[in-house]
């Protein structure tokens, strides 16, 4: 999990570091905080070694920048203002824009389930279950899968997966 966010951490902005769209009310920006900190508060990896809560506190800090800026009216706007001035695209790229998934639209049906997620900052939870389901390790894959829904709330191909996770963890057999 940490190694995914951090591949893509760089890459993010700061509303989809939080979870959250464009139009997100100042509530929102905290609540996706709220949501973003249960999973990448430092105090909660304690046990992890030493590179792993260093990898954990820079999420963090992107985290919480993110916040900071997004709850703040001032802030947001000199945050959003390059946005509204960015590069005219020509209408091909535009097109093409449109087409990829946003946290605001439905996911795109059929397809791998990843880009099924509708929240970027759950893909890298829901990369890691599956690839914990796929190694048997389906406690571990179940606790990941609960991250991600906790971002990507009522998405039922992650409802659905989920299902299949706990079915599964119930037919092991327990030693």
């Amino acid at each position: 999990m940490l190694r995914e966010w951090l591949a893509i951490l760089d890459s993010l902005n700061h509303y989809e570091v939080l979870g959250v769209t464009l139009s997100a009310t100042v509530d929102q920006v905290r609540g996706g905080f709220s949501t973003f900190a249960e999973s990448f508060h430092p105090d909660g990896h304690l046990g992890r070694p030493r590179d792993e809560q260093d990898a954990v506190l820079r999420i963090y800090k992107r985290g919480t920048e993110a916040y900071r800026v997004l709850g703040d009216p001032k802030l947001r706007e000199q945050y959003d203002a390059p946005r509204r001035r960015a590069i005219v695209h020509p209408p091909s790229v535009l097109a093409a824009l449109k087409s990829l998934p946003r946290n605001s639209q439905p996911a795109p049906a059929g397809g791998r389930l990843i880009d099924r997620v509708r929240v970027v900052a759950a893909k890298p939870f829901v990369m890691k279950a599956l690839k914990m389901r796929d190694e048997g390790q389906l406690k571990k894959a179940k606790l990941e899968l609960s991250m991600a829904m906790n971002m990507d709330r009522d998405n039922p191909e992650l409802m659905l997966l989920m299902t299949e996770i706990e079915s599964a963890i119930k037919l092991a057999p327990k030693f």
